[in-house]
């Protein structure tokens, strides 16, 4: 099983790392504000009120309105102020998040030296995870096609011609 991803706009965001990414822009939120990013992608253009923000993404656990607005904030504010215009807050009802439609593919534009640092980073984090065994290595290679799947150029780089010509 690959690692879940959601793209928006210029975004991919992995709720498993908890990663917001555009190209060389990395932002890592906070688990919960995470877990309310992926529940809004879930469910966009739909009113939610505290009490459902709370049984949804708090799992039912005693938070205060205070609690839900901070991590609602911090969301606004993740990467730069990316998410502001994605979630709005309607007065006395609750939140609604709508999300642009994920952009055309565009070249990577990031250094040969910086997509295999990222990759290496992505196959660490994957090989690391508790997994027994063979899921190790098959969580790698999902996060491998993961990162394909964003740029099939990143196979040229990885591959040892590509990577021989890019040491030099």
């Amino acid at each position: 099983m690959g690692m879940r991803q959601f793209r928006f706009g210029e975004w991919v965001f992995e709720p498993g790392s908890c990663s917001l990414d555009r190209g060389s822009d990395t932002a890592v939120l906070e688990p919960r504000v995470s877990d309310l990013l992926e529940f809004f992608l879930l469910h966009p253009d739909e009113v939610h009120s505290h009490d459902r923000l709370v049984e949804q993404v708090w799992l039912g656990q005693v938070v205060s309105d205070e609690a839900v607005r901070r991590a609602v904030s911090v969301l606004r504010r993740a990467a730069g102020g990316a998410l502001s215009g994605c979630i709005r807050t309607i007065y006395k009802r609750g939140y609604i998040a709508s999300f642009p439609e994920p952009a055309a593919a565009t070249p990577f534009r990031q250094s040969p030296e910086r997509l295999i640092s990222a990759c290496d980073a992505s196959l660490l984090r994957c090989v690391s995870m508790p997994s027994p065994g063979q899921g190790r290595a098959r969580e790698a290679l999902d996060c491998l096609r993961s990162a394909l799947e964003l740029d099939p150029r990143l196979l040229e780089v990885l591959s040892p011609a590509g990577a021989l010509r890019h040491v030099r």
